[in-house]
């Protein structure tokens, strides 16, 4: 699904224009509330944080990689898609003033939890250092 060409970019991101004129147009019509644009926007936007996550973490570029070195990739990848589908819930449920601090909060959250995974080593619980 996500490739390197420029199509898919650029047809990912008219997507992403033509929904947000979509939405901005529905609520200037008032076929719905006026938070309406901003919902469906930030959803967008947590889901595709979530599904290039989840790309990211699958790819190792280079040669194989060495056993358990792909592991802190994954993990990641794994807290990214949490906080992009987090930021995404956020935005679809909370009270929108609320959404942006929540939605802020996971992806931050997830990051802060990268980075502590990686400054402890990538190690996985109850494994071994190796010795030299």
């Amino acid at each position: 699904m996500i490739t390197r060409n420029i199509g898919f970019s650029l047809l990912l991101a008219f997507g992403l224009i033509a929904a947000a004129l979509a939405a901005n147009w529905a609520a200037d019509a008032s076929l719905t509330g006026p938070d309406f644009p901003d919902r469906i926007s930030g959803a967008l936007i947590g889901l595709i944080l979530a599904v290039f996550s989840n790309a990211v973490a699958k790819r190792f570029p280079g040669r194989a990689p060495a056993a358990g070195a792909a592991a802190p990739k994954h993990f990641m990848g794994l807290a990214m898609v949490l906080g992009g589908l987090a930021y995404a819930a956020a935005f679809l449920f909370a009270p929108i003033d609320l959404a942006r601090w929540i939605g802020m909060g996971a992806v931050i959250a997830a990051l802060i939890v990268t980075a502590l995974r990686i400054l402890a080593g990538g190690r996985a619980a109850g494994s071994t250092p190796e010795r030299d």
